[in-house]
């Protein structure tokens, strides 16, 4: 079986930004594969406002665990436990139970 074993970064930059490439290769440090785009410095560059939606994406599986089920809901109340769970092999249990129930 195949892995990925790299992040995957996509960077867009104007190409008259002196330097940009080597600082991104530099910055990754091999860490990641790098797709790069430079664009033309007359191409406008949109810029991108985060929505309520992508800061709770970012806040980790939890924080927008009621985007994918309802909150209160048996499966909300199991899986927030879970996720929440110091030691989530020990919760593994107790949810297969309720869920027999």
């Amino acid at each position: 079986m195949t892995r990925i074993s790299k992040n995957i970064i996509y960077v867009r930059c104007r190409s008259d930004v002196p330097g940009a490439y080597r600082e991104i290769v530099k910055a990754i440090g091999g860490q990641a594969h790098l797709f790069w785009k430079a664009i033309p410095q007359e191409e406008s560059v949109t810029l991108y406002e985060p929505t309520e939606r992508d800061l709770r994406v970012r806040s980790g599986l939890k924080g927008c665990l009621d985007l994918a089920v309802p909150e209160g809901s048996k499966v909300y109340n199991s899986v927030a436990r879970l996720l929440a769970a110091t030691n989530p092999a020990n919760e593994l249990g107790p949810m297969e139970m309720e869920f027999k129930q």
